[in-house]
């Protein structure tokens, strides 16, 4: 997306839904999307991915826009660097084509190269994604992408890290998520020769160069209008308000169900970026043969 900043007050939430409108009835939509996670099956949430991120967004852009921007993705960033800038960074011009990343309606052989930034965590077969992304390229080009991941420190057998796992899984709408490990055995059996696979926030963090973590605009501060959102105190203050703006009818009903889903995301994004279990940025640079075997 363009580049853009948040918006002062959630004003973008005072809008009404049709009742014919998809996902239009957005405390039913909620408790549709908590039950995929809280009540269906791992097999039956991939089943029916397509459905669910569509009605995460449903639910969520316009709380996006308002407390993060228009950009949504995260960005490692340099001392003395704005948010915005940090988000420009993975910015550009682009042309949009509407398809299905498992089942693209692109010609095979077609694209100079390919990347995905902060996507593809969405795609319920990894496998096949990858594999679609290998069908449109040309031989010989690149995919590069950030894949979000659990990292090495991660531990299964830990109850605390699947549940910190199973939260942001929640929060942001992801039929599941993969191991560093998986995501570069899975770009091999899309058919890639993996050239380089990295973390990029553990480089970052690791650099003599000082820098801000990752998950810091979801901490927030007490300095300015934008950092004070994200603090305690501002969210307390945002799940009042939207609570008061469905009371009067001014927000649609199920808002603040929709801002709960949010503040488990946010919690436990920090959370996982704090104990290294989790990145938003893990980097892969994976090569399409030139001569198929």
């Amino acid at each position: 997306m363009s580049a853009g900043g948040r918006e002062t007050a959630p004003t973008n939430l005072i809008r009404r839904r049709n009742k014919d409108e998809t996902n239009g009835d957005v405390s039913a939509a909620a408790d549709r999307f908590r039950d995929r996670f809280e009540k269906a099956t791992l097999e039956e949430r991939k089943a029916a991915t397509t459905t669910m991120v569509n009605e995460y967004y449903d639910l969520v852009t316009d709380f996006y826009e308002y407390g993060w921007g228009q950009n949504f993705h995260f960005a490692p960033r340099y001392a003395g660097e704005t948010f915005f800038e940090s988000l420009a960074r993975h910015d550009s011009k682009i042309d949009y084509v509407k398809t299905d990343f498992c089942n693209m309606s692109l010609a095979d052989n077609t694209f100079d190269g390919a990347y995905a930034i902060e996507a593809t965590c969405h795609a319920k077969d990894k496998v096949k994604c990858y594999s679609e992304v290998f069908r449109v390229i040309k031989p010989g080009t690149c995919f590069v992408l950030y894949e979000w991941c659990m990292t090495d420190k991660y531990n299964p057998n830990d109850e605390y890290h699947r549940t910190i796992k199973h939260r942001i899984e929640l929060g942001d709408g992801l039929p599941e998520m993969e191991t560093c490990k998986q995501v570069i055995e899975y770009m091999k059996q899309a058919g890639f020769v993996v050239e380089e696979a990295i973390d990029v926030i553990s480089q970052f963090e690791s650099s003599p160069i000082k820098s801000i973590p990752w998950y810091q605009p979801l901490v927030g501060d007490y300095s300015s209008l934008q950092g004070l959102r994200s603090t305690p105190i501002g969210r307390i203050l945002t799940n009042v308000m939207c609570r008061v703006l469905e009371f009067v009818r001014l927000a649609p009903k199920g808002t603040y169900k929709a801002t709960e889903i949010l503040e488990e995301a946010a919690e436990s994004l920090v959370v996982g970026g704090q104990l290294g279990i989790f990145t938003p940025s893990f980097y892969i640079r994976a090569r399409k043969p030139s001569k198929q075997a």
